[in-house]
């Protein structure tokens, strides 16, 4: 019998490369199209840049809400299957920081904070409907990847403001693709070799998988503003790496007589049984520039790299010795982030930003799992201050990717992908390894909303 990998691509690795990786949610970053590293100025400094705590002058605080959703339609380059998109979901997003900084007398005055801060890192939420021609690779994805940060920063000189602490990523998911029970209407393993024995008529059995995990790593900041009356400042942040393990279950429901026996024989995938995958979030570095051109106009940028290459597998591993290996190949993405910020008057500031993401992925390998690709954003924001160092804050950004077809690696048929035919009950392949045919048109949408508290702000 030829290995039914069944549960390849139920268990897929993170689906936040560039193309789908959240920018900084917090209202106020998000508005400029996270582009502020360099101009931070009240808690969410905590996770951005904790070189940015020096700056504070007593409490500040930050919590928002909001949501994000995907939108992708995919076409069937052959013909053979109808379009399809997925069902839209809104996935709620929160965001919260609390920092306090104060000056150091016996230096001069010289800047220091402390801060806390939690906030989605990424993430992928996709549904897409039970009967479209890739159920036998991926029906449902919903993955959330958290971060926590405890950081703090000081003034070491005039100017010059170094900072870092403790990263916490966590990851949950749930994930569920079909099988094909055709081949397994018989009685024996060797009936699946036989197609006199298939029963097309049987519905699809379920596979799904639950699982989480986190690591812990490190991040490390600086900014500088090398002029006293220049009004430009210049940042680095730099995220290590952190590699989780992710532990849960795989249970399987609607699975046929023969197909249950195959699960309890080991090293088979239709078996209820403990599973994990190792997962790396990659490293990021950000170089981001501010400058405040008037007093009330201020202009950011930003350039993001994120070492993907990191991805180059998944590997599902199963209690009962099943293993399966599937490829990615990604390379490292990069984001070019600017934005700019108007106090239209004291109370009301407004925001706008733009970036251009481009994704490490390899249409070799894509996946349905993954919405993912090289992609164009643009934000918009503002902020009213409705008391004394209290402000209502909200931002919204959209981002349009690039168009994907997955691509076969036999130039002879372009476009088409690796996955098989499911036409029973003569053409049947059990193998889901490789990448699903297809075109891929994604966009994405983040929305939030949020309450800041910094009185000291100036």
């Amino acid at each position: 019998m030829r290995k039914i990998a069944v549960l390849a691509l139920a268990f897929p690795s993170l689906a936040v490369a560039s193309g789908y990786s959240l920018p900084n949610t917090s209202p106020r970053d998000l508005g400029v199209s996270a582009s502020a590293l360099a101009a931070q100025y009240d808690s969410g400094a905590a996770f951005t840049l904790p070189a940015g705590l020096a700056r504070l002058d007593g409490p500040s605080a930050t919590v928002a809400g909001g949501a994000v959703t995907l939108s992708v339609k995919w076409k069937d380059p052959t013909g053979a299957a109808s379009d399809t998109s997925i069902d839209r979901k809104f996935t709620p997003i929160g965001n919260l920081s609390v920092a306090y900084g104060g000056k150091i007398a016996a230096l001069g005055d010289r800047g220091w904070g402390v801060g806390f801060g939690v906030e989605p890192f990424g993430g992928s939420v996709v549904s897409w409907p039970s009967d479209w021609a890739g159920r036998y690779r991926i029906v449902k994805v919903d993955r959330q990847v958290f971060s926590g940060v405890l950081t703090a920063g000081v003034e070491v000189v005039n100017r010059v403001r170094l900072g870092g602490g403790l990263l916490y990523y966590y990851t949950k998911e749930e994930l569920s693709q079909h099988a094909f029970m055709a081949p397994f209407a018989g009685t024996s393993p060797a009936d699946i070799g036989n197609p006199a024995t298939w029963n097309p008529t049987l519905p699809d059995a379920v596979g799904t998988i639950d699982a989480n995990g986190g690591a812990l790593s490190y991040d490390v900041s600086a900014e500088v503003q090398p002029l006293p009356d220049l009004p430009l400042t210049f940042a680095v942040d730099y995220k290590h790496k952190a590699s989780q393990t992710l532990k849960g279950d795989a249970k399987w429901s609607n699975l046929t007589p023969l197909a249950s026996a195959t699960g309890a024989l080991g090293a088979t995938p239709f078996a209820n049984m403990d599973a994990q995958q190792e997962l790396t979030i990659p490293n990021r570095l950000e170089i981001g520039a501010a400058y405040r051109a008037l007093k009330p106009l201020l202009f950011t940028a930003a350039y993001t790299f994120d070492r993907w290459v990191v991805y180059d597998k998944d590997v599902l591993e199963g209690a009962n010795g099943y293993k399966i290996s599937i490829p990615r190949n990604y390379s490292n993405g990069w984001t070019i982030r600017g934005g700019a910020e108007y106090d239209f008057t004291d109370m009301v500031a407004g925001r706008i930003g733009l970036q251009y993401d481009h994704s490490g992925l390899d249409p070799k390998y894509y996946s349905p799992t993954l919405p993912d690709a090289t992609s164009v954003g643009v934000t918009l924001g503002a902020r009213v201050k409705v008391a004394q160092g209290v402000a209502v804050e909200a931002a919204a950004f959209y981002a349009k990717m690039h168009e994907v077809t997955s691509q076969d690696p036999n130039p002879a048929t372009p476009g088409t992908g690796l996955e098989p035919t499911y036409s029973p009950p003569s053409t049947f392949i059990p193998a889901t390894e490789g990448t699903f045919r297809g075109t891929y048109d994604t966009s994405a949408f983040i929305f939030t909303v949020g309450l800041g508290w910094t009185p000291g702000a100036k």
